[in-house]
């Protein structure tokens, strides 16, 4: 944990997201999780690919 905040402190935000030298796997992150506008559509598209039981209450929108 220690050196991974001595890595953080020192980076920005957009050296991580970018990976400029190699910065984000020294963090250690392993991929980068992009969720767009709508919450409601993304968690029911992760969800679908993780294979979990869809709650279909939960992933109704409400505009069909």
């Amino acid at each position: 944990m220690s050196e991974f905040l001595a890595i953080y402190e020192r980076v920005r935000k957009s050296d991580s997201l970018n990976n400029r030298n190699n910065v984000a796997e020294r963090l250690g992150f392993l991929s980068r999780i992009i969720h767009g506008h709508n919450p409601r559509a993304w968690i029911k598209e992760l969800k679908t690919r993780l294979s979990e039981p869809m709650d279909f209450a939960e992933a109704f929108d409400g505009s069909t």
